[in-house]
């Protein structure tokens, strides 16, 4: 329901197909009785903090460093201690 209209503002209604239309194009402006409003950009994510994301990601590098040492080493066990 749109109780009242700017003189010249126009409003269309769309809904979400496939591509050439995205939420894109149906979101394009923001507006309150009071005028227009600022959009705010939300990730529909839990962001965590740039120190735990490095943290992570040093784990995950030492992981596979371990792994591929691993594997190197059974190689070695298997190629030196086949009779």
């Amino acid at each position: 329901m749109i109780p009242t209209l700017v003189p010249g503002e126009q409003i269309t209604v769309s809904y979400l197909y496939f591509p050439p239309h995205t939420v894109a194009d149906v979101n394009t402006g923001v507006k309150h009785d009071g005028g227009f409003a600022q959009q705010i950009p939300v990730l529909l994510q839990r962001q965590y903090p740039q120190w735990f994301n490095r943290m992570v990601a040093l784990l995950l590098l030492m992981g596979a460093v371990f792994t591929t040492y691993l594997i190197y080493e059974g190689a070695l066990w298997v190629y030196f201690n086949v009779p």
